[in-house]
């Protein structure tokens, strides 16, 4: 089993070797947004410490939407395991797959798999980009970081499998690239990745309590900028919320394969 499972793994991640536009793409959307979006909104709203007070500890609009980047980037390449579902039905290939002796649950699991690997690494390199720019970062423990990276992990994994769900009964391009727009962009925007959350008006500010990307970005910024007592009972709640996203997506997934596929 584990042999299958790294075969359609490799499969997946191959596409992405073999057409590195693709990766690029991915690269400079979150590019745009750091450094074109982040400077532009910083000299508008924040300069000479305007509004500084509500960044989360960030010193400037710029660490605020870079620190926010490194946990949106994951949930972005999220549609790609949905994407590749849809893609291996259009082909024909995901009905060969499933006449074979292979649980479905290892054909969907090797596609979230490889969503994840491919936004953790996408997050890894915003990280090390926008810290030789001047991302500011707090001396962060090891313990800390960890927390950070199963948090990127949980949610890349947790909206690797939303898509995939929802992906599973999508048998047109146009749909597929609908559903994927419609799903991302308000989980984006609802969210504390653009917004400090003193200033999101109440209703909004309710929806995004709901979001559990805005739990991993206050993550991101907790471990990033601030040091002290506070920072693990902080971090702590936010993290228990994504580990019951995690276990939530898990099941969902599971119980979804095994009735949609």
């Amino acid at each position: 089993m584990a042999g299958k499972f790294v075969a359609l793994l490799r499969r997946d991640l191959m596409i992405w070797t073999r057409t590195p536009t693709l990766f690029i793409g991915f690269l400079v959307g979150p590019a745009l947004w750091i450094f074109v979006f982040g400077s532009a909104l910083n000299s508008a709203f924040f300069s000479s410490g305007r509004n500084i007070s509500t960044l989360q500890g960030a010193p400037d609009y710029f660490n605020f939407l870079a620190s926010a980047m490194i946990v949106v980037v994951p949930m972005t390449f999220a549609g790609r395991a949905g994407a590749s579902i849809f893609a291996d039905r259009l082909t024909g290939y995901l009905d060969r797959l499933k006449v074979t002796p292979m649980a479905r649950e290892t054909i969907v699991i090797s596609k979230v798999a490889a969503s994840m690997a491919l936004g953790v690494l996408q997050s890894a390199v915003i990280l090390a980009v926008t810290i030789v720019f001047g991302l500011k970062v707090s001396a962060i423990p090891v313990t800390a970081f960890a927390v950070l990276a199963a948090s990127i992990f949980m949610l890349a994994f947790g909206f690797s499998s939303v898509f995939s769900i929802v992906s599973m009964r999508i048998t047109r391009w146009p749909t597929q690239q609908m559903v994927t727009t419609f799903l991302a962009t308000p989980i984006m925007f609802l969210s504390n990745a653009f917004y400090p959350s003193a200033s999101i008006p109440g209703w909004i500010r309710d929806l995004t309590l709901l979001n559990p990307l805005s739990y991993g970005i206050s993550v991101s910024r907790l471990v990033l900028f601030q040091s002290g007592s506070g920072l693990a009972s902080g971090v702590m709640t936010d993290f228990y919320a994504l580990v019951v996203f995690a276990a939530v997506c898990s099941v969902a997934l599971v119980v979804a394969t095994r009735k949609l596929l």
